[in-house]
């Protein structure tokens, strides 16, 4: 099952380099910087530094300053869910609010997915199976070449006795994951026992054994610096 209390600092330095230098590059190039970013650099950097040295409650004082401004920023309610999310012990008014921020950001812009996912993932622990599947599905949808949606989707969808979609989900993570992936292939051969495929499940299991103590699918979990950076 997906731990959603593994939060690490890559996430978040991923997001700050993407954030700050422009969707193509994880480098951080000024000239990249569009007007609406370069007024939003001081205070979003602020709130990301903020989570990265564990201090959840000032960024939700510096993400809730910037929101009374600007309600719709998407980003801004992205970051003030993570630090609701970094603070909640996976219940309670936080965790609510996390969730709440989550759907504002994607409502703000359906095509940030990072918001999808983190609601998915947040479903899933909830065994909100329905709810999660829709939400990855969204994920998917905005961003059809990043892994992490489609493990949701698989995981999601095998828990809620969809094996066609699952095996479909999890062929399309394992195509596109070029990442070590120990939990990855762990639900990938789940999704493709449930659908028969036993020989394709057999080789996901093999690979897991030469892989050993390899990171792990959710290692860095959603306040981590290489999620973060995958945030234009």
């Amino acid at each position: 099952m997906f731990s959603i209390r593994k939060i690490t600092l890559s996430v978040l330095t991923a997001f700050v380099l993407v954030t700050f230098a422009g969707c193509a590059s994880y480098t951080v190039d000024p000239s990249a910087k569009d007007v609406y970013l370069h007024s939003k650099i001081s205070p979003l950097e602020s709130a990301v530094d903020a989570l990265i040295e564990g201090d959840a409650l000032r960024a939700n004082e510096m993400a809730n300053r910037e929101l009374r401004n600007n309600p719709r920023d998407p980003r801004f309610n992205l970051i003030n869910a993570l630090a609701y999310q970094a603070r909640a012990k996976g219940e309670g008014y936080l965790w609510n609010m996390a969730k709440v921020g989550y759907v504002l950001s994607h409502k703000f812009d359906p095509y940030l997915w990072q918001a999808s996912y983190l609601s998915g993932l947040l479903e899933l622990h909830e065994r909100d199976l329905d709810t999660a599947a829709v939400s990855f599905a969204k994920a998917v949808a905005a961003s059809p070449d990043v892994p992490g949606p489609f493990y949701g989707l698989a995981a999601a969808s095998y828990a809620r006795g969809d094996f066609s979609l699952a095996y479909r989900a999890a062929g399309i993570a394992l195509d596109i994951d070029d990442s070590v992936s120990t939990e990855g292939l762990q639900i990938a051969a789940l999704c493709f026992a449930a659908a028969a495929d036993f020989t394709r499940a057999e080789r996901q299991l093999v690979k897991m054994q030469q892989l050993g103590g390899g990171r792990e699918w959710f290692e860095d979990g959603p306040v981590s610096g290489s999620f973060l950076a995958t945030i234009p």
